[in-house]
């Protein structure tokens, strides 16, 4: 499908459902059944910002984030877990892939859902939050491992967005473990609701 996108003129406001992505002109009305469909396994959401970067449906930027019915084919070679956080999972939120370093997960949501990640599965707005007692125990276990060069939040939005009670002393207990190094997709697609 080619065709140019329609400007939404009063809704800058993240696109999440079939019905938006029909309303913007990302994809084509026959299409909702379909995607309604995808909806069910894998989040959607488009900020406007992304959005005003869509010139076609089928453009570069376009098929980064707009969901397809293809993504519920899955083929043989396909692994759930395509690059096996799961197995080098210690405790919820961690991933412990190499000796001298940690991954702490404290979000698995995004301000925008690429149709290509490798965690899709886990992120969404229904969830995706370590709750203040997981974040505990994924921070203990930081701590409890000093070996480690640099433990790595994969902050996938704002501090603020960790669990209340847990965020006035979120940074301050990585920096007791070691923190060297936080990254967030929050800057570049825009924190935009």
């Amino acid at each position: 499908m080619s065709h140019p996108v329609k400007p939404l003129p009063s809704a800058r406001r993240l696109l999440r459902t079939p019905e938006d992505l029909i309303a913007a002109g990302l994809v084509p009305p026959e299409q909702k059944d379909a995607l309604e469909a995808v909806a069910q396994d894998y989040a959607t959401a488009i900020p406007p910002a992304f959005l005003d970067l869509i010139e076609q449906p089928d453009d570069p930027i376009g098929v980064q984030v707009i969901p397809s019915p293809e993504e519920l084919l899955i083929t043989p070679e396909e692994r759930s877990d395509p690059i096996g956080d799961e197995a080098l999972s210690p405790v919820p939120g961690i991933v412990h892939r190499y000796a001298d370093r940690a991954l702490l997960k404290p979000l698995l949501v995004c301000p925008l859902y690429c149709r290509f990640c490798f965690r899709r599965e886990h992120v969404g707005p229904d969830g995706g939050v370590l709750d203040d007692a997981a974040l505990e125990k994924a921070l203990d276990w930081l701590r409890s491992h000093p070996r480690h060069s640099g433990s790595h939040p994969d902050g996938r939005g704002p501090a603020d967005a960790v669990p209340s009670s847990a965020g006035a002393d979120y940074y301050g207990s990585l920096c007791h473990a070691a923190c060297h190094h936080h990254s967030s997709a929050y800057p570049c697609a825009g924190g935009s609701t």
